[in-house]
């Protein structure tokens, strides 16, 4: 049996600022509260080099695994992916990314219309440089690892390269993923 304590408040002891300890070991949990924050910086280069291909959803190289310490638990994900790609003509292009729960549960898609899109016309040697970024409450009800992964799309009449996680040698444009675990 476990023991059950039941309150209408909790308040700290008198000249502690109504802040409540909790002993070293023991964790106190609220349902909104985050529990624990895994974020991640992702600086390798991924380009049409490496096999990326026009109107393919294609993993970016953005990941992150979480281990919840509640099966009843939510898990923020927050996602900032660089991407670039040059053209050598106009026409309409665009760009967008997916949410996977591991490699194949799709949790978010944008792309089209509702990602990056963009019209320039007949204009030559276009290159569009910029962020794509997602937040997502999921519910994996598990305490097993779960991994998260970003898959990006893009189509262009014309394209010259793509890249994602660009660097140029002096500026690069990292990737980032945050998990946070936020107790139900």
């Amino acid at each position: 049996m476990t023991s059950r304590i039941i309150v209408d408040q909790l308040e700290g002891k008198p000249g502690s600022g109504n802040i409540v300890t909790v002993p070293t070991g023991h964790t106190l949990y609220a349902p909104g509260a985050v529990i624990q924050v895994v974020h991640e910086t992702i600086n390798t280069e991924k380009t049409d080099l490496t096999g990326l291909t026009d109107s393919v959803w294609q993993f970016t190289g953005v990941t992150a695994s979480i281990t919840p310490k509640f099966a009843t638990s939510k898990i923020l994900v927050q996602y900032n992916q660089s991407y670039f790609w040059q053209t050598n003509a106009g026409g309409a292009q665009g760009h967008g990314t997916q949410l996977r729960r591991g490699n194949s549960t799709v949790l978010t898609t944008r792309k089209g219309f509702a990602g990056f899109y963009l019209n320039p016309g007949d204009a030559s040697d276009n290159r569009h440089h910029g962020y794509e970024y997602c937040a997502h409450m999921d519910s994996p009800n598990t305490t097993s690892a779960v991994t998260y992964n970003v898959y990006g799309w893009f189509w262009t009449s014309d394209w010259t390269s793509l890249l994602y996680q660009y660097n140029n040698g002096t500026d690069d444009s990292p990737s980032t993923i945050t998990l946070m675990e936020i107790g139900a």
